[in-house]
């Protein structure tokens, strides 16, 4: 028996194995909601102007949209 066929059946036997991969795939899907929300914040505020160093609340919002946007 190959040590991957090993592996697959003690995950399949795991109770925790399965409950570490359930809890992995919500926090994923956690991820991508978020992502989907900033995504919509930086459409409704964007453009203004950026600055290297952010002071105000604005501008540090501006700045995460803008290297948001670089990705």
């Amino acid at each position: 028996m190959g040590i991957g066929k090993r592996i697959a059946d003690g995950f399949v036997r795991n109770s925790l194995a399965w409950l570490l991969l359930a809890a992995f795939l919500i926090a994923e899907y956690a991820n991508y909601r978020h992502e989907r929300q900033l995504v919509q914040v930086c459409e409704a505020h964007y453009p203004t102007v950026i600055r290297d160093h952010p002071q105000t609340p604005q501008e540090i919002a501006d700045s995460i949209c803008a290297a948001h946007r670089a990705d």
